[in-house]
């Protein structure tokens, strides 16, 4: 919404005759300023006053020149996304050889320094992605676009056994995944070996016939430069849990609990837990404010007892993972359990979210905490006991599946790729058969 009075500046380049040299340097510095508030805030916690305050510049003047605050956004991620289409167009043939590896690598790498020029933008991508927000759109066409490109690619290398486009979605979507935990947590693995890990995975989800010896890489660094990580799954100590509102409760009184615990994970899916409301999670419901009173002080109260469900459930998934290592066939267990995870994640995929990626509240970051160490020590207990080429990190492989299964049964929905039910299962199930446990070719 624009200020009253505010007139709308006709173009901004230098050599506009109505803005000229000086209004596009304002614009720029514009860009600029909201960039670092998105760096420090985040999107949700800048507002427009905060830009134009770090610009030097008045509310109104902001106006001249943006619309509102998703104007600026929409302007930065079309700048970021159209970077990252350059890349994605440049992936050279791919094939199982040491060249095609060579190729991938390279691509990976390229993938990783546009992400990390571009990093406030991707992350914040990440965070406003939701199947409500307007800016859903621009960031469809891009994933779209991305997937198209390595598609083509995918198709022309005649990889066998696997779906071009749906190999792609969940491709597009474990890089861009993995490449926001290298930003946002220290994975206690460094960059470089994170990103060996990542390309040798990829060569075998597409060629399990590329001779190990044609993975073979030149000697990492021993550290990275100094980290600009701030943890996610920070070490918190349990906060104190007072005694809730829900325990003991029985019969209606029980239901009525429930459903809003229900509503509350769909609106948090659909609309993010940032621009969610107590209406929102009220009209799913089908109940009165009082009702809600009567259980939650707040949203967020509701959020920590679904928070608090969901640590539960993904320390009973973590436990059932490892019983893979026992099951009589392997491949059968694992396709079992990713279908298990894929209903679980439908149910409460938003709250695995809010724990990457928003840590709103101690006993929320605690039960991310913990879910997030669970799964990670599950999956390093049955990926480390498969043989692997040299130079994968173990640690890198469970971070790289944990990509996979927190973000890709979201991350399709809405696009022209979107995958679902038993296919979304098989992808997954492939990826981690072929690209983590698959033996050494012959």
């Amino acid at each position: 919404m624009t200020t009253p009075g505010a007139a709308r500046r006709a173009s901004y380049g230098p050599s506009s005759p109505v803005v000229g040299e000086r209004g596009a340097r304002t614009r720029q510095l514009l860009l600029e300023a909201a960039l670092d508030q998105f760096a420090v805030k985040g999107f949700h916690a800048t507002v427009v006053d905060d830009i134009a305050r770090a610009a030097g510049v008045s509310r109104a003047t902001l106006y001249q020149y943006f619309d509102s605050r998703e104007q600026i956004v929409t302007e930065l991620l079309e700048e970021c996304g159209a970077a990252l289409m350059r890349v994605v167009r440049r992936v050279g043939p791919l094939s199982a050889s040491a060249q095609g590896f060579d190729n991938l690598h390279w691509w990976l790498g390229e993938w990783s320094y546009v992400y990390d020029k571009y990093a406030t933008m991707f992350i914040e991508w990440a965070h406003i992605d939701s199947p409500q927000t307007p800016l859903r759109p621009l960031i469809r066409r891009f994933v779209e676009g991305y997937t198209a490109q390595l598609a083509e690619r995918v198709q022309q290398s005649e990889v066998e056994g696997l779906d071009a486009e749906q190999v792609s979605i969940a491709l597009v979507t474990v890089i861009e995944r993995f490449n926001y935990y290298r930003h946002m947590q220290d994975t206690g693995v460094t960059d470089a070996q994170l990103l060996d890990t990542l390309a040798i995975c990829v060569q075998r989800l597409l060629f399990p016939s590329t001779p190990w010896t044609d993975l073979a890489l030149g000697p990492a660094p021993a550290s990275d430069p100094p980290s600009r990580r701030r943890p996610v799954f920070a070490l918190v100590s349990a906060p104190e849990q007072p005694a809730g509102r829900l325990e003991g409760l029985t019969g209606s009184a029980r239901e009525s609990a429930e459903q809003l615990i229900r509503a509350g994970a769909q609106v948090f899916a659909t609309s993010g837990y940032a621009d969610s409301n107590v209406d929102q999670i009220l009209a799913v419901a089908g109940l009165s404010r009082r009702t809600f009173y009567k259980y939650f002080e707040n949203r967020l109260e509701l959020l920590v007892a679904l928070s608090a469900r969901c640590e539960t459930a993904v320390a009973d998934l973590a436990a059932s993972f490892t019983d893979i290592l026992e099951a009589p066939d392997r491949g059968v267990a694992l396709r079992e359990w990713m279908a298990a995870f894929v209903a679980f994640h439908e149910a409460q995929g938003a709250v695995l979210r809010i724990w990457i990626e928003e840590p709103v509240d101690p006993r929320v970051q605690h039960a991310g905490q913990q879910g997030a160490i669970a799964l990670l020590k599950a999956f390093r207990s049955v990926l480390g006991s498969a043989p692997r080429p040299p130079g994968v990190s173990i640690t890198a492989e469970a971070w790289l599946l944990l990509a996979l299964v927190e973000r890709f049964p979201h991350q399709a929905v809405g696009t022209k790729y979107e995958v679902q039910g038993a296919p979304l299962v098989e992808v997954m199930t492939s990826f981690v058969e072929r690209g983590l446990l698959s033996p050494a070719p012959q």
